[in-house]
């Protein structure tokens, strides 16, 4: 009852039927022909994408040799609220409800009216080394990392695996140092 039904006539020499698959060893060869080989591990792990421009950083290079930004940064990960920050050195990364104040986080903080409008704020500095500071006057539901307040004015190293908290159940992140001073090394003076 339905249409006419077309096949495709072989040409000739070619036999009926698809094409034979070809054996598996020869599709993993080329499926990992296509893709490029990754770089080998260097000084500070294994290569990745800058984190400000997102192009490929080498393994031995301690910065992007695009923008310029080093390999040094944090990524905050907040999955209650599906956010995830990544910042590097420079000026501090700032957390809240204000969005002048906090552009990163103001609108993911707008409907959290316990989050301040001046939470916290998160500096790398060149070394490595990663800071949170709540700012004065103090928030109203205070900073924690791993459960420790902070304190307004007050600054604290924050580590590869630490937890940042706003208020006792409110936000809470968990801390990646990524480059020299994450988990490749302790870093003196936190």
């Amino acid at each position: 009852m339905g249409g006419p039904r077309f096949e495709r006539v072989p040409e000739p020499g070619q036999a009926h039927g698809p094409p034979p698959e070809e054996p598996p060893e020869q599709q993993e060869q080329q499926e990992q022909q296509q893709e490029p080989p990754a770089p080998a591990p260097g000084p500070f792990g294994e290569a990745a994408e800058c984190w400000n421009c997102r192009e490929p950083v080498a393994p031995a290079e301690t910065h992007c040799p695009t923008c310029d930004a080093p390999r040094t940064h944090t990524v905050l990960s907040c999955p209650d609220l599906a956010l995830e920050l990544t910042h590097g050195p420079g000026a501090p990364l700032r957390l809240g409800r204000d969005p002048v104040w906090a552009p990163a986080t103001a609108a993911a903080f707008g409907a959290l009216p316990r989050i301040s409008r001046r939470q916290a704020q998160i500096t790398v500095d060149p070394d490595g080394s990663v800071w949170v500071e709540e700012p004065s006057p103090p928030s109203t539901n205070r900073t924690y990392v791993n459960g420790e307040p902070v304190g307004p004015g007050r600054r604290a190293r924050l580590r590869d695996g630490d937890e940042l908290r706003f208020g006792r159940r409110i936000v809470h992140f968990t801390v990646r140092v990524r480059g020299p001073g994450g988990p490749e090394r302790d870093c003196p003076g936190g």
